[in-house]
C-alpha cells in the first residue's frame, strides 16, 4: 500500500502481516469499517511527531469504545461492538519507547 492510502486488510485465515514504516512517519491513523455494508464507520488521524503510534491507537480505540455514536454505521445503522483491548499492550509499549528515547 502506498503511504497515506486508506486501506483495509481482511485475512482469509490465520496470517502474519508485516508493516514497514518510515522512522519519521508523520501522520498515522486508523479507520473502522462496517462488517455489514463495508462503509467506513469512524476514522482518526494523529501526528507521530507529537504522539507515538501506540498512544494514538490506544487513545482512538478508547474514544471509539466510549462513544456508541462512533460505533454506529451511518450508511446502514448497524451498531458495532467495542474493541477488546486485552490483546494489546499499547500503553506499556509507548512507555518503553519513551523511556528508551529518554535514555539515548
Amino acid at each position: 500500500m502506498p503511504a497515506g492510502a486508506p486501506h483495509r486488510l481482511v485475512p482469509a485465515g490465520e496470517s502474519v502481516n508485516l508493516r514497514y514504516k518510515a522512522a519519521q512517519a508523520g501522520l498515522e491513523g486508523v479507520a473502522w469499517y462496517c462488517e455489514t455494508c463495508g462503509g467506513e464507520i469512524h476514522r482518526d488521524v494523529w501526528d507521530t511527531a507529537v504522539m507515538l503510534p501506540q498512544e494514538g491507537y490506544l487513545e482512538t480505540v478508547q474514544r471509539f469504545n466510549g462513544d456508541a455514536a462512533l460505533r454506529a454505521c451511518a450508511a446502514c445503522g448497524v451498531a458495532h461492538p467495542e474493541i477488546d483491548l486485552t490483546p494489546y499492550r499499547w500503553e506499556a509499549l509507548a512507555a518503553d519507547i519513551r523511556a528508551e528515547s529518554a535514555s539515548a
